[in-house]
């Protein structure tokens, strides 16, 4: 067969084997769920419109440009980690 002279398969799921997109963007809608809905709105547009940034610079432009708040990288990194915790977890369920 051809799977046997493989020893390891690699898929790409995200974005092939599931449709994950919509699940990024409630994954931004959860994290920033105490803040004005109107400004995750702008978040999320900024998302859909900016697909391959990082989660890293989304948030900053989150604070930074909509929020016209300053954050420090480590928070950047405290609410990364959040945001990919909520992610994984929409995609396992």
């Amino acid at each position: 067969m051809f799977v046997s002279k493989y020893k390891h398969l690699i898929f790409d799921f995200d974005g092939v084997l599931a449709e994950s997109n919509e699940i990024r963007f409630e994954g931004f809608q959860d994290l920033f769920r105490d803040y004005p809905a109107d400004e995750v709105e702008k978040l999320i547009q900024f998302a859909k419109a900016n697909g391959g940034l990082s989660r890293y610079e989304k948030i900053r432009y989150f604070f930074e440009a909509i929020l016209n708040k300053q954050i420090s990288n480590d928070t950047i990194q405290l609410l990364a980690k959040q945001y990919s915790e909520l992610v994984k977890q929409k995609v396992i369920d």
